[in-house]
């Protein structure tokens, strides 16, 4: 069965590129072939798909108003079709991609489309969001932005650095380009920030509805002892202890510690937990999540997924190529969260460290990649 197809992708990731290329496969073969492209696009002229390394096709080209169910089935009939081929796709109306989804289903046909996933305020646009929902394959296009990472933000620029505000269709004034979501920053109008150190992208407020990861200070000794003493018995399997007897202490070296950079975890306004990134290595651009503990009352409501998923989020976004686990090999329950992430446990370090307690602890070693989360 014939299927639709969504490529999609930030800018200059060569979807024009990699449709000029599965078309040459079809034609090479003998088969024949259908490409289209919006008619808003003129940017190298109307009615071409133009590739940046220099290939050109010619193309029929697409309104909101264009009937391509017709326009496809008149044409295979003169000539049968073995592929559709569309550029520019985000451009589309959801009834012309409901179109392309019946001209697979009825015909035969495989359609390609090939398009944006969202415009530079990262809004979906109407042609992207139909065949996100609509495609029978979704497929990305990776793009990579100036500081090597992965490309998912799109700019548009007038004269650099001053980003435009602007309609989506491109003109002759702009420039468009792809960015790493770290070296953006679409809420406040995608100004570049590129030369942000990493340490002052990573460790920022956090927040995800009520929700909230701010940074630990002072300020909140005294809730987080509450909070801790809430469940003196787990702090031995802990490397330090927070509990009563120990607390200040541990807490000093939490928020005044070299290479932490601790969070108190809050649900509205009230303080329920801590956690923090750790290690970090900028250069190796890794950095490790530990520390963490979250009030009993919180515990089993998926509360402890949404901290960590939200710290994931954010340390990908802003160029994190790899986040690590250090895990007493005891703690059962910490393993088995984090496995369900995703983490890949990599292998036990052992006698790596000795607790506060005197113990002599065996360290599971799990990680996920950039690469690996969705």
């Amino acid at each position: 069965m014939a299927k639709l197809y969504f490529y999609y992708a930030s800018m200059n990731a060569g979807k024009s590129t990699t449709l000029l290329q599965a078309d040459f496969n079809y034609r090479e073969r003998g088969m024949e072939t259908m490409l289209w492209t919006a008619a808003l696009d003129d940017r190298y002229g109307a009615g071409q798909v133009t590739s940046r390394i220099g290939l050109i096709a010619e193309a029929h080209k697409f309104d909101p108003d264009s009937n391509l169910w017709a326009a496809v089935n008149a044409e295979n009939a003169e000539r049968p079709l073995a592929c559709v081929l569309v550029d520019e796709a985000q451009f589309l109306t959801r009834a012309q991609v409901l179109d392309l989804a019946r001209l697979a289903d009825e015909t035969g046909i495989p359609v390609l489309c090939y398009g944006l996933r969202t415009d530079f305020s990262a809004e979906l646009f109407p042609g992207s969001a139909a065949l996100l929902g609509i495609a029978d394959a979704l497929v990305e296009l990776k793009a990579v932005c100036e500081c090597g990472r992965k490309a998912t933000m799109n700019l548009r620029v007038a004269k650099a650095p001053c980003v435009v505000r602007a309609h989506r269709p491109r003109s002759a004034a702009t420039t468009a380009m792809s960015r790493c979501a770290g070296a953006t920053s679409w809420r406040n109008g995608a100004k570049p920030r590129k030369h942000l150190p990493m340490l002052d992208r990573l460790y920022v407020d956090l927040a995800d509805g009520d929700l909230k990861l701010v940074k630990l200070t002072e300020a909140h000794r005294e809730d987080l002892r509450a909070v801790c003493a809430a469940d003196a018995d787990v702090w031995p399997i802990y490397s330090s202890s927070f509990g009563p007897e120990h607390f200040d202490k541990s807490f000093d070296v939490l928020v005044g510690g070299a290479g932490r950079m601790p969070y108190a975890i809050m649900d509205g306004d009230t303080l329920v937990g801590m956690t923090a990134w750790l290690r970090p290595d900028w250069p190796a651009q890794t950095v490790e999540i530990g520390n963490s503990f979250i009030h009993p009352a919180a515990r089993g409501t998926g509360f402890n997924g949404r901290v960590k998923r939200l710290m994931l989020d954010h340390a990908f976004a802003v160029g994190i190529r790899r986040i690590e686990f250090r895990i007493d090999e005891r703690n059962g329950r910490s393993q088995a969260a984090v496995a369900k992430l995703g983490g890949t446990k990599e292998g036990v370090l052992r006698s790596e460290r000795v607790t506060w307690t005197g113990y002599v602890r065996d360290t599971g070693l799990w990680s996920l990649l950039a690469d690996e989360w969705t």
